[in-house]
């Protein structure tokens, strides 16, 4: 997959009605999407390249974060946060970390 695929994979996870991120941030979880994304995520190789497209980092580095911070909103809309959508935001941390590295300490 080239940049060009992976971006567009990416974005349409973001599509409010169809995509993981974006139903995730408007306070839903939704096992398949989220099974799709992490799939996506998986199998994304960006390479031993010391420079990436911004628009691609732009998209994955803070995954993390945005699952984190939501986890509170599907708890509020779903009445509660399921047990999945917490394994999910571990899991695609761990992957967004093999994929982007981490600071040198």
């Amino acid at each position: 997959m080239d940049t060009e695929e992976m971006l567009e994979a990416i974005n349409r996870e973001w599509d409010i009605n169809e995509g993981f991120f974006g139903q995730f941030g408007d306070g839903f979880f939704d096992p398949i999407a989220c099974a799709r994304a992490i799939q996506l995520l998986e199998t994304l190789d960006l390479g031993n390249s010391a420079t990436l497209d911004r628009r691609l980092v732009a998209g994955i580095w803070h995954l993390p974060l945005f699952l984190h911070e939501r986890e509170g909103t599907v708890e509020q809309v779903m009445g509660k946060l399921p047990k999945d959508a917490i394994l999910a935001t571990n899991r695609i941390t761990a992957i967004v970390t093999k994929l982007m590295g981490q600071p040198a300490s």
